[in-house]
């Protein structure tokens, strides 16, 4: 594994818990709009309160799968961050940071560091070889 793929892995993890997260607001809304025992027919009512049962399932073993995605992620991402920061060039730390932990663009990150486009290019190339040799 590279270390551009290491430090990737904050930002992968973050998107699959949007994802989840995503999918279980689907599962409630659908959950919500089971209609009522409306139908006189009990095979309709049985079939219907039985799906009711099995999103209400699904529903809590999503959210069971989310609350471990977001524990992973807390930990991985903390552990990067330490790791980043124990990096011993300012310029690296900052933006190794800004880019896989806040996510940001080397646009961005030009601006805000106040140097070219193309030297934070160059640098973060720099930057990723240092970490890789540290860590990986």
């Amino acid at each position: 594994m590279t270390a551009k793929e290491y430090l990737s892995q904050v930002k992968c993890l973050d998107a699959r818990i949007k994802v989840k997260i995503s999918e279980l607001n689907n599962l409630k809304s659908q959950l919500y709009s089971i209609p009522a025992a409306k139908i006189a027919d009990e095979k309709v009512k049985s079939s219907t309160q039985n799906k009711g049962f099995d999103k209400v399932d699904e529903s809590i073993d999503l959210e069971r799968e989310i609350k471990q995605q977001i524990k992973d992620f807390t930990r991985l991402r903390h552990k990067i961050v330490n790791e980043i920061e124990n990096l011993n060039n300012g310029d690296y730390i900052n933006l190794l940071y800004k880019r896989y932990v806040e996510y940001k663009t080397f646009e961005t990150i030009a601006i805000e560091m106040n140097y070219s486009h193309r030297h934070i290019t160059r640098m973060h190339g720099i930057a990723l070889k240092i970490f890789g040799d540290a860590y990986l």
